[in-house]
């Protein structure tokens, strides 16, 4: 699929470290749907998880803060539980009390599995994390945003808060009209990702991005089939 426009949020990494981390890709065409390539709905901004829920998280990253992951690049997926923001702030307190580089904010969440020390990793920046809210309805309720060196001992990592922005999203569907289909250019094979060069560092991951669901603004687009 091609992208005919990036929007990213005009407050990313102004305010606080990461703060407002999320872009939207709007494509030149809309996605065909498959029984292998489903949507995953967009919470509102009231959208509540329940206390203790588990989510899920994937993505092509590093397996470890020293480990690629090997061919043939099978996606990850791991089950994550929501971290009391509280519990998690003290994660990244710095020694010095007057130092708020790492910070936790209404704009972020943090997930994790300390006990198994599932994480996100260099290269999963802007993966989903999807919750199942009602029994067979899947959410994505925050994108992988950042988090200390994925080895052990695991710290939660911290996602952006799709609620949040569920009114700045809705804003951008609005006023980004549908590109011409016949300007699209042609469809090509994806490239094979072996290119892990660009991975950049765990602590400032590029932009989060995803896709929002309407037409040719799409909503992160996963594969629910081994959820």
């Amino acid at each position: 699929m091609t992208v005919y426009q990036l929007i990213v949020h005009s407050e990313f990494n102004k305010r606080y470290f990461m703060g407002s981390d999320i872009a939207l890709l709007q494509l030149h065409l809309s996605v065909n749907f498959t029984s292998h390539i489903l949507p995953a709905c967009l919470p509102g901004p009231t959208t509540k998880l329940p206390v203790h829920s588990s989510c899920w998280i994937t993505g092509w990253g590093m397996i470890t803060e020293d480990d690629f992951l090997a061919s043939p690049l099978q996606l990850q997926e791991g089950e994550v539980g929501i971290v009391d923001s509280e519990v998690c702030k003290m994660y990244f307190q710095s020694p010095d009390s007057s130092s708020s580089e790492y910070s936790i904010h209404e704009d972020m969440f943090c997930a994790g599995d300390l006990m198994t020390g599932k994480s996100i990793c260099r290269g999963d920046s802007g993966g989903p994390l999807v919750c199942k809210l009602n029994s067979s309805t899947w959410f994505l309720m925050g994108l992988s945003s950042w988090s200390l060196a994925c080895r052990y001992p695991i710290s939660p990592s911290v996602f952006t808060r799709l609620t949040y922005f569920s009114s700045w999203i809705n804003e951008k569907q609005r006023t980004s009209p549908n590109p011409e289909p016949s300007f699209a250019p042609p469809q090509e094979k994806p490239p094979i990702l072996s290119d892990f060069t660009s991975l950049g560092t765990v602590h400032k991951p590029s932009t989060c991005m995803t896709l929002v669901f309407s037409q040719t603004l799409l909503l992160l687009l996963i594969s629910l089939r081994t959820l």
